[in-house]
């Protein structure tokens, strides 16, 4: 199996994670991968040895290869495992080719910045709403997992307090408020950054009314792209989370279907959706009627209503009433109707029809 190292508030694991899935979804990822939380302890003595950096995430694969950076982990997995790949041809789809590659850049690198700082300033004790609890608790499941939730918590506050400086944010910006900065998000920009993440909201809601996915009915690099940021902050963090719910609905479902859990209701690529009298026939018995075969839905009050009638005649005179079916065509064949529905029985208690045993 693939070792794939990552956390749940991740930007760059989610990316992966969720296409990771849907190679193993497709029978396209060998014996799957085992997602493994990247505690402090294996990012500084396994993931840094191994790789010379910390980031998350990173992937070990069966052969013993060590791969680090989103990119390179899906371009080594689409060239080892080429079933089902997500990235278009050059020679037959070069337009949605280059235009997976460009919305990766936007995911990665421009997305990212909205996303962070509506993590970072709604985790500020003077902005409201907040959801700072939640960042402690999700940062404190992965810096000390081995602790009650009091203690998680509390790990999640510690750290940023004295790491990321959360009360002295404005003379003192470090840890992500630093590097938003860095990133170019300071009080002049931030609107522009906010507008570009409502514009692409509702680009994609509006794309999503027709087709499943960026590139139509099934999931590219574009999509796992764009899921880091919009899963891991837009999502996941719970006052971005509700905006995003409350406005783009199917952006949420789309989230599900490419994160891939939870999401029996999200038209997961592949799920299979069933009716009655849907493939072969299910619930349903063929009938004839003047000369016209169809099928038609297997009602319980019906089988019920047929199980009465068999008990009324097991009662009556066998020999008179075969004398009288004979006149039919096949209509002796009743006589037989208790024993043919032997496995098919119904108890009917008042308003309730429920399925009996087989005799």
């Amino acid at each position: 199996m693939y070792k794939f190292f990552s956390a749940e508030h991740s930007i760059f694991s989610a990316k992966v994670r969720a296409y990771l899935r849907f190679k193993h979804d497709q029978g396209d990822l060998g014996a799957g991968f085992e997602d493994i939380l990247a505690t402090p302890d294996l990012m500084s003595n396994l993931l840094t040895v191994r790789s010379g950096s910390p980031s998350l995430p990173q992937m070990e694969a069966p052969d013993g290869t060590w791969v680090q950076d989103t990119s390179d982990i899906i371009d080594y997995v689409e060239t080892v495992h080429r079933h089902m790949p997500i990235v278009p041809d050059g020679e037959t789809r070069p337009k949605q080719r280059l235009a997976s590659y460009i919305l990766e850049l936007l995911g990665d690198e421009w997305l990212l910045v909205p996303a962070c700082w509506e993590r970072w300033h709604y985790s500020l004790a003077t902005t409201e709403p907040n959801h700072r609890a939640f960042n402690e608790q999700q940062w404190g499941s992965f810096l000390a997992p081995d602790e009650n939730g009091k203690a998680r918590r509390a790990a999640g506050a510690a750290f940023f307090e004295n790491i990321f400086g959360i009360s002295d944010t404005r003379d003192n910006p470090k840890g992500p408020y630093q590097g938003l900065i860095h990133l170019g998000c300071t009080d002049a920009t931030l609107p522009a950054w906010l507008d570009m993440q409502q514009r692409l909201l509702q680009a994609l809601e509006h794309h999503l009314e027709v087709h499943d996915y960026i590139l139509g009915g099934r999931p590219s690099l574009g999509d796992y792209a764009l899921l880091g940021p919009i899963y891991v902050h837009f999502y996941r963090d719970p006052v971005a989370g509700f905006d995003l719910r409350r406005a783009f609905p199917l952006v949420c479902e789309w989230v599900d279907r490419t994160n891939a859990e939870g999401c029996m209701n999200a038209r997961r690529f592949g799920q299979k959706l069933y009716s009655v009298g849907d493939g072969e026939g299910l619930l349903t018995v063929p009938f004839e009627i003047g000369g016209a075969a169809a099928r038609r839905m297997v009602v319980p009050t019906q089988i019920w209503m047929l199980q009465r009638l068999g008990a009324a005649m097991a009662t009556a005179n066998q020999a008179e009433l075969a004398d009288w079916l004979k006149q039919f065509s096949r209509g002796e064949e009743i006589l037989t109707l208790d024993e043919m529905m032997a496995d098919c029985r119904i108890d009917k208690q008042g308003g309730r029809l429920l399925s009996m045993p087989q005799r």
